[in-house]
């Protein structure tokens, strides 16, 4: 599957790792109901493929505001950062490097000022 193929629709096996880490959504009957996360992931996934503005989703889907701002409360949780710990973790499986990404990602906090790990 490639990448672009994810701003058109999240698959159900990456959806399978996402479901279950990502907090409810709760209505509590006023207004319209809450778009539920899976949309709001298809959102965010479309951002980030197609690299347009927040504020230029196109129609069909949740506003930008509910996005980020769903984003923002799964940022919070860590929720993502293991959903994407685990989709890393499948895609070295699939190329037979064993279960343990290998590929490592190294923050800007946790390098020093010359841009060095440390």
């Amino acid at each position: 599957m490639r990448l672009t193929d994810f701003a058109r629709k999240v698959p159900d096996d990456v959806w399978a790792l996402f479901a279950p880490i990502l907090p409810p959504v709760i209505w509590c009957g006023n207004g319209c109901p809450p778009y539920n996360n899976r949309e709001c992931l298809h959102a965010v996934l479309y951002v980030l493929v197609t690299g347009i503005e927040w504020r230029m989703l196109p129609a069909g889907f949740p506003s930008y505001k509910t996005v980020q701002r769903r984003l923002t409360s799964w940022l919070e949780l860590d929720a993502s950062q293991t959903a994407w710990r685990q989709l890393a973790q499948r895609y070295e499986a699939r190329r037979n490097h064993g279960d343990s990404p290998t590929s490592a990602v190294i923050y800007a906090r946790d390098c020093d000022s010359e841009g060095s790990p440390g």
